[in-house]
């Protein structure tokens, strides 16, 4: 017994900095905060003019990771800056009158053509049902695709954003940046530098910036970030076509999805796949994110492997589901619908 006390044990004193941290999240209040902060610190960026609601769409889809939010926004805006050409008139932050989460058009006819070839195209469509991992199902069909009726960017791509938005929208958020160009006819003239006319103001009829003391409910955490398939259907997708996606744009076809759309995607599938295709893929993969390339799932024409990850009871029959064959235009309406009520 005197040995064991004589024992030199060397018990250390614990200190409360010994204890393990645990990070406590931000509130939503305190996330919204300090993305505002954030914003407001980049000189690239402090001068737009965000909603509550807009900021609070990539808050969600970054567990309300304030940092890693701003870099989402920082990206849509330099590959917004990058590509003038694509956001002529539809962005879907800052369009005018976007009151419907920014999917508006404004007398561009000839690409709201292209828009709505593409939707027909099925490039994408969207199913009505929610699959077992309550993830919204996109399809596209690129074997229906005509490129001279819808460019892959000035059409398939800015189908694809108004698709994706819709289900945003859907799920909670809005992407409407509460930014309205043109003139304000409850604008202060005093602020003008032309002599107090107005008619040529550009200042937003209503901006919308986050007070720290604010009232005013926002949305609530419970609001769930939209989550997304994708299944693409190579049947009847030539050669030729393949060649034509390769030197139209695809390079900024994946950077826009991949880092600039605030929804979760949980897979992207591919099936039916010619070997060109496998091909293009490889050629692709340098380009994708290694996270987009963890989510890539070729299935061939094993429909069964598919079924077993996405479900198949609310596929359509072309896809060894349940549903009747999918119809293209119920989809193109309904988006072209909710631009026409934007207008």
């Amino acid at each position: 017994m005197v040995e064991f006390l004589e024992y030199q044990w060397n018990i250390k004193q614990i200190t409360p900095d010994d204890i393990p941290r645990k990070e406590i999240p931000l509130s939503d209040d305190q996330a919204l905060k300090s993305l505002q902060e954030l914003i407001a610190a980049d000189p690239s960026l402090c001068e737009e003019n965000f909603s509550n609601e807009y900021l609070l769409c990539f808050l969600r889809v970054r567990a309300f990771n304030a940092e890693a939010a701003f870099r989402m926004i920082s990206c849509r805006h330099l590959f917004k800056k990058k590509n003038p050409h694509i956001f002529v008139r539809s962005d879907i932050s800052d369009t005018p009158n976007a009151s419907q989460g920014g999917v508006c058009l404004h007398n561009v006819n000839k690409q709201e053509g292209w828009i709505r070839a593409a939707l027909e195209e099925g490039l994408p469509g969207v199913l009505p049902e929610k699959d077992p991992r309550g993830c919204h199902t996109l399809l596209f069909f690129p074997g229906q695709w005509d490129p001279n009726a819808s460019p892959l960017i000035e059409g398939v791509l800015l189908a694809t954003l108004m698709s994706l938005e819709a289900i945003i929208e859907e799920c909670g958020g809005k992407l409407s940046r509460c930014k309205v160009i043109g003139k304000n006819e409850n604008c202060d003239t005093s602020l003008h530098s032309n002599g107090g006319n107005s008619a040529s103001c550009n200042h937003p009829t209503e901006v919308k910036k986050f007070e720290g003391n604010s009232k005013r409910q926002l949305p609530k955490k419970c609001i769930i970030p939209p989550k997304v398939v994708a299944i693409v259907d190579w049947s009847g997708f030539t050669m030729s076509r393949c060649g034509t996606v390769m030197s139209s744009g695809i390079r900024s076809f994946i950077e826009c999805l991949q880092t600039c759309v605030p929804v979760h995607c949980e897979g992207i599938h591919f099936v039916s796949q010619p070997w060109y295709v496998d091909g293009a893929l490889k050629l692709l993969r340098p380009f994708l994110t290694e996270k987009t390339r963890e989510k890539i799932h070729v299935h061939g024409n094993n429909l069964s492997q598919l079924h077993s990850i996405v479900g198949q009871r609310h596929l359509p029959a072309e896809l060894g589901g349940d549903e009747p064959p999918f119809h293209t235009i119920t989809w193109a309406d309904k988006i072209m619908k909710i631009d026409k009520k934007a207008e």
